[in-house]
């Protein structure tokens, strides 16, 4: 009678050990996913932040322009106020 329980346990743990599996299995596939999902943000954000970059550095250079041109016009003025 002991076998036959031992048997059972056997079969039992078996059982249990094959879900395990499966469910390890599943839950390194979850975390395969979320792992592409984070690289794949990253990326988007990369990409955003560049967009935002090359704004400010557009911005930076069409300020820098209009104060430059700002300049030649006061300088225009004052030779032209001059004559």
């Amino acid at each position: 009678e002991d076998v036959h329980r031992l048997g059972e346990v056997v079969i039992s743990l078996k059982g249990k050990v094959g879900s395990l599996e499966q469910n390890l299995r599943q839950g390194a596939e979850h975390v395969t996913d979320v792992e592409g999902a984070v690289v794949s943000m990253g990326k988007q954000l990369a990409t955003v932040k560049q967009v935002f970059t090359d704004m400010q550095n557009t911005q930076g250079r069409m300020l820098t322009l209009e104060l430059g041109d700002r300049d030649r016009k006061s300088r225009r003025l004052g030779r032209d106020g001059d004559s």
